[in-house]
């Protein structure tokens, strides 16, 4: 005979039991009634056009949980894996807001996963991280060329010799632009302005002509071949014109920070709008244009960003003597330095500029980040 008590103290695990089978059975079942087939066409009529075909019939919320169609699974898998997201221009890019991570292209699939998930490494694969150091950045020598405008020619750097990626390529820099219509005089050749009022007219709000968006992504590139991952945001901000434009671009640098919480530096790229300055450096024989960091001083983050811009600009001036400009520190909070610790705002070149030396300006800036990065010599 059974005690009592004890079939009593187990009743509640027993329906407990029981429900969970039945509750799993039913989810195995295929509950779509036989009915509901989608009608086959007559023959010789025409085939509906995916605008005319109807929509399916809407699961419940149950079934979308447990039983996940391909869409829901997709949401669920960029939510996880931000860098997952379409960037490919299509509808569900809207607007062609996407972030473009730039790096890991020529890496196996896995080494992402790995990165972002660091517990599907092997033991083996960690200690060798740990012991492999990172080789030296050889910075490339630009030959004297008397001429004021040549072309330039990267040569490609052989996979062997290439720096291994910084995190296993997770993102460590962001770039935006929050007037990301700003371009140089180069690219309006018929144009000679008068007052410094007509440099507002060096833009191209379509971007037909190349604008500091080029700039941007000369910057990324170069820290992809440098081995430091780099998320792009092609994102514009004119909606509601050049003074506000900061307000519109605080969530483009809020949306890098939340897709991809490894970026430790965000760059806010500009070019000045300085009147009867020429803010050109010859280095190597070639004209480049020249560098600013900007810093609003009104937020709590202010004093390391601005310590984190002098040792960059220390850096670049090490490098290239005159590459530099004063880092200027301005009152307010209108800049969107208070997101993070390594926000910062730079103005390359001016509107005055060739945008090929604008372009040359971005590589020396890469590499000078990069190897400051290398170093951890960023805010954390």
């Amino acid at each position: 005979m059974i005690p009592t008590k004890r079939i009593w103290t187990a009743k509640p695990l027993i329906i407990a039991y029981i429900v969970a089978v039945g509750f799993t059975v039913g989810m195995l079942i295929d509950r779509t009634p036989s009915g509901t087939a989608v009608p086959t066409l007559a023959p010789g009529a025409a085939s509906l056009s995916d605008d005319e075909r109807p929509e399916p019939a809407a699961e419940p919320m149950w079934r979308q949980l447990f039983r996940p169609s391909q869409p829901t699974v997709r949401r669920l898998l960029r939510l996880g894996l931000p860098f997952l997201s379409v960037a490919d221009g299509s509808a569900e890019a809207a607007d062609n807001r996407t972030l473009r991570h730039i790096g890991l292209t020529d890496e196996r699939p896995q080494t992402m996963f790995e990165a972002m998930l660091p517990f599907l490494k092997t033991d083996k694969e960690r200690q060798l991280a740990r012991e492999t150091p990172d080789p030296p950045i050889q910075t490339p020598v630009v030959p004297a060329n008397p001429n004021p405008d040549p072309p330039d020619e990267k040569p490609a750097q052989p996979e062997s010799t290439k720096p291994p990626a910084v995190a296993n390529g997770l993102p460590i820099v962001g770039i935006y632009h929050t007037h990301d219509w700003e371009s140089y005089i180069s690219e309006f050749p018929a144009f000679v302005p008068k007052t410094p009022k007509d440099l507002d007219k060096i833009a191209s709000e379509n971007h037909a002509k190349r604008t500091i968006m080029g700039v941007g992504r000369t910057v990324a590139l170069r820290l992809k071949e440098l081995g430091v991952g780099t998320v792009y945001a092609e994102y514009t901000h004119r909606e509601l014109g050049y003074d506000y434009a900061y307000q519109v671009s605080r969530s483009t640098a809020k949306d890098i920070l939340k897709a991809y919480p490894s970026v430790k530096v965000l760059l806010d790229l500009h070019r000045d709008a300085a009147w009867g300055l020429d803010l050109t450096a010859n280095i190597g024989g070639k004209r480049v244009a020249q560098i600013r960091c900007v810093i609003g001083q009104s937020n709590a983050k202010w004093d390391q960003n601005k310590a984190f811009c002098d040792q960059l600009m220390h850096r670049l001036e090490q490098k290239h003597p005159g590459i530099t400009l004063p880092t200027m520190v301005k009152e307010g909070n209108i800049f969107n330095q208070d997101v993070m610790r390594g926000a910062i705002l730079l103005e390359i070149g001016g509107a005055m500029n060739q945008y090929a030396e604008a372009d040359r300006a971005a590589s020396y800036l890469a590499e000078a980040l990069a190897e400051m990065i290398r170093e951890d010599a960023y805010p954390r």
